[in-house]
């Protein structure tokens, strides 16, 4: 079994892939070869997987950014979101969470942040992890 995984060595999606990895072969005897193909969003991995040979024997994790998000960030994808994967099972449910630095950012809610982001006129920075968190 070939997993192709949208991130690098290390990251969460490639221990979680390990980790169900080695439980697979224990059941199996199948071999499970992760395959990281890290970048832009995770479309890299997913053309991968779609170009893939539809054995079965090749499998896709990513975060949802590269089925939900890609499609709305990205002029042009190389693979369709919808017609080219077949969903299995959802693995993990991650939460998102707001986090303000509040000594520079005084707001102590949404409605504070909104009119404090507004006031600043585009001249914001921000952190995230993945295309699912792009605003």
């Amino acid at each position: 079994m070939t997993v192709i995984v949208t991130t690098a060595p290390g990251s969460s999606v490639d221990l979680a892939a390990r980790f169900f990895g080695e439980r697979i072969k224990a059941q199996t005897g199948q071999p499970w070869v992760i395959d990281n193909k890290p970048g832009s969003g995770g479309a890299i991995a997913a053309k991968a997987a779609a170009s893939a040979k539809p054995d079965g024997y090749t499998l896709f994790l990513c975060t949802s950014g590269a089925l939900s998000a890609n499609p709305f960030l990205m002029k042009e994808l190389s693979y369709d979101p919808v017609k080219d994967f077949v969903p299995v099972a959802r693995m993990f449910r991650i939460d998102f969470a707001l986090i303000i630095n509040p000594v520079k950012n005084p707001a102590t809610s949404l409605a504070e942040l909104t009119a404090l982001l507004r006031s600043r006129n585009g001249r914001v920075s921000f952190g995230h992890f993945s295309p699912s968190a792009h605003a």
